[in-house]
């Protein structure tokens, strides 16, 4: 499929999952979306999506999937307020800015992969408090600065299995901590 996203997607009330991926799709995501109340899964990836990522989605969402499009702009905060997310992909965009710490407050979010962008600033601590996480891919951004200890030492990550952090400007020493983490079997 081709052409841009319809704002009369908006309409379609019951809807629980909406997979447009893997396509030709442009322009930018209608804020109509948001009206979805019922909407779980939200699929736009491998797309030549334009424009910011909006600040209304559905609040219901579980699945976000945004990844391989040309979105720009920063991560919305009000992603923090989707508390049923359970995975957050946004990777290969043009993504930028700083990663918001009300991730930190999504109770299940268990992949978080935002790779390949120019997201800057430092990892955001908060990234810790994370309980559910599985998989947090962050590699090939412009993150800098130290890794925060309170990052692998709070009570999340208890289910880390793959941490990706490499081609950033990350400074300083690898924090103790890390080793601490139970499921943690990849990192790069």
């Amino acid at each position: 499929m081709s052409g841009c996203l319809p704002s009369e997607l908006g309409l379609l009330a019951e809807a629980r999952s909406l997979y447009l991926w893997a396509n030709e799709l442009t322009g930018s995501v209608p804020a109509a979306l948001a009206q979805l109340a019922s909407l779980e899964d939200l699929v736009l990836e491998e797309n030549l999506l334009t424009g910011t990522l909006p600040d209304a989605l559905p609040p219901q969402l579980n699945y976000l999937g945004v990844g391989f499009n040309k979105f720009k702009g920063t991560l919305p905060d009000s992603l923090g307020s989707l508390t049923r997310l359970r995975t957050l992909k946004a990777d290969y965009n043009q993504l930028q800015g700083p990663v918001p710490t009300s991730l930190g407050s999504l109770p299940d979010l268990a992949y978080l992969i935002l790779s390949y962008n120019q997201l800057s600033g430092q990892v955001p601590p908060s990234l810790g408090n994370l309980q559910a996480l599985f998989d947090l891919e962050l590699h090939n951004n412009y993150f800098s600065g130290q890794l925060q200890p309170e990052l692998f030492g709070g009570a999340g990550f208890r289910n880390l299995t793959s941490l990706s952090l490499g081609y950033n400007s990350i400074t300083g020493t690898i924090p103790r901590q890390i080793g601490s983490l139970p499921s943690l079997v990849h990192v790069e």
